[in-house]
């Protein structure tokens, strides 16, 4: 009884440590970002350094593999925990994945922060698991890789149910009713962690009030046909982008430092920031004015060329941007409430790219109130269904 006390107690103490330690970086992570990208809009010709970043980047996540039990890897790789690469994660990983990724929006990719912070929570959960190899045996120390995305995603979008939604359509509903209440716990701690740090969650507005009719419903629909067309357009040119950089760049380096040139010259071409970085200005002005329709397309051209390329950074914002941009855009011509139309574009273009349609659903009512559930779960089912069904594949 005593031995199952204190290891109750050790448990706890190691789960509410990386709650605490998870919202602290992403605290620092947001607090990062926001420095970063506004000496890169003060300094535009920062975006010539970018090709040379990019090739340092690989260089020294290369090199410094074994020295900081770190590799190259995808995204994939570091959130799943039966990947063998994945045992090594530990403490430089964590350093590397928020130095680079911060330092990418210094120099202007196009690059995001929701993959980062879950990357850095699940390496955060690997490093705490292996201090804790006494109390955690193997299959609780993956658990504790979980708990580490959990908190990231709690903590850096502010929204502690969509983060267990990730985690359940991520992995699967199958976790124990002892693993779930560990997950909300460390869920809900590592958000108010992050309030209590005072991070810089970016604040949505409300949900507009809605005059339900025939008209309405249709527009609705006409709009989420549009969205769910122009995202699955995205995913087919990221795919034709993959495969014509991995037949004529084959070497990462030279990938990396052709795609860092394109970007400096299209930002050059540009003459703004506008599409470089994370896109929250282009969310912002889409809720309070009408997108051009040209922002959702560079948006994405920008994204396109910064994702697939190997720059380090999630890719949900960005995304989200295009979404809110491709909705604001087409709000007028639908008839549709600015604000309505911009948060259905910003949620489920970045869902249904992703996968993740539930997620997308529970988010949007914690960012924009409970005033769009109805909305939110509408879709969100509707992508849900679509992802099940044998047409799935005609979307890849």
């Amino acid at each position: 009884m005593l031995r199952l006390f204190q290891k109750t107690m050790s448990q706890g103490s190691a789960l509410l440590f990386l709650s605490a330690l998870t919202a602290a970086c992403s605290t620092l992570f947001l607090l990062s970002l926001n420095y970063f990208f506004g000496l890169f809009t003060e300094n535009l010709w920062l975006v010539f350094v970018l090709p040379g970043f990019g090739v340092l980047c690989l260089w020294t996540f290369d090199q410094l593999s074994s020295i900081l039990s770190t590799s190259h890897l995808s995204f994939e790789s570091i959130v799943d925990d039966r990947a063998e690469s994945a045992k090594n994660l530990g403490w430089g990983s964590v350093l590397l994945i928020l130095v680079s990724s911060s330092l990418s929006q210094l120099f202007g990719a196009s690059t995001g922060r929701e993959g980062t912070a879950i990357q850095y929570g699940a390496c955060l959960g690997r490093a705490i698991a292996k201090l804790q190899m006494k109390i955690f045996n193997s299959q609780d120390q993956d658990l504790l890789v979980r708990a580490g995305m959990v908190a990231g995603f709690s903590s850096l979008f502010g929204t502690p149910v969509a983060a267990l939604v990730f985690l359940g359509e991520r992995f699967g509903f199958k976790q124990t009713s002892e693993d779930s209440i560990k997950w909300a716990a460390v869920s809900y701690l590592s958000f108010y962690f992050s309030e209590i740090f005072k991070a810089h969650h970016t604040h949505y507005p409300a949900w507009p009030n809605m005059n339900w009719d025939f008209k309405v419903l249709f527009s609705f629909g006409v709009l989420f046909l549009m969205i769910f067309l122009a995202a699955v357009f995205y995913k087919k040119i990221m795919g034709f982008i993959f495969h014509f950089g991995y037949k004529y760049f084959q070497r990462s380096y030279y990938r990396i430092f052709f795609a860092g040139s394109l970007l400096a010259f299209f930002t050059i071409l540009v003459g703004s920031s506008k599409y470089n970085g994370l896109g929250v200005s282009l969310i912002q002005q889409s809720f309070a004015s009408i997108s051009p329709w040209y922002d959702a397309i560079l948006k994405s051209v920008f994204t396109l060329i910064s994702i697939t390329s190997g720059f380090k950074g999630g890719e949900v914002t960005p995304l989200m941007s295009i979404g809110a941009s491709l909705g604001s855009s087409l709000s007028a011509s639908l008839d549709l409430p600015l604000i309505a139309a911009s948060a259905v574009g910003c949620i489920f273009f970045f869902a249904q790219i992703l996968g993740i349609p539930l997620t997308g659903a529970v988010l949007m009512i914690e960012l924009f109130g409970s005033s769009s559930a109805p909305t939110a779960f509408c879709f969100g089912l509707i992508l849900w269904g679509f992802k099940k069904s044998k047409f799935h594949h005609l979307t890849l």
